[in-house]
C-alpha cells in the first residue's frame, strides 16, 4: 500500500503573486478542479484515496489524506496548492503539493 505524501517537483506556471524564489514560503492556494478518475486502494481495514484532476495543463493527483472523501469522476472539488521550498534550500526548485479539502460538516 502506498504510504508516503505526494510531492510533484515539476516546472508549473505559477501565480502571478508567488514569488520567483523557490525557497521562499507562499500561503496556499484553493482551487475548483474536476476529478478525472478516482484512485483508491484498501488492504483490510487500511485505505488510501486520491484523485487525478487537471491543473494548468498538468495531470496532478490530488490526496485525501484521511479518506474521508468519496468523489466520483466529474465532481468538483476543493484543492490545496501548496508551494513548499526545498529542504534545506538544496536545491533551486522547490516542491508542489495537492490535497483535498474535505467538505464542511453540515
Amino acid at each position: 500500500m502506498f504510504a508516503a505524501s505526494l510531492w510533484l517537483a515539476v516546472p508549473a506556471p505559477s501565480p502571478a503573486a508567488a514569488p520567483a524564489d523557490s525557497n521562499v514560503r507562499v500561503p496556499p492556494e484553493r482551487v475548483e478542479l474536476k476529478v478525472q478518475k478516482v484512485l483508491a486502494a484498501q488492504d483490510r481495514e487500511f485505505v488510501y484515496r486520491a484523485y487525478l484532476v487537471e491543473w494548468h495543463g498538468q495531470e496532478v493527483v490530488v490526496r485525501d489524506a484521511l479518506a474521508k472523501t468519496k468523489y466520483r469522476p466529474n465532481d468538483m472539488i476543493t484543492v490545496l496548492v501548496m508551494r513548499h521550498p526545498y529542504p534545506q534550500g538544496k536545491e533551486d526548485y522547490g516542491l508542489l503539493s495537492f490535497e483535498i479539502v474535505p467538505p464542511r460538516a453540515k
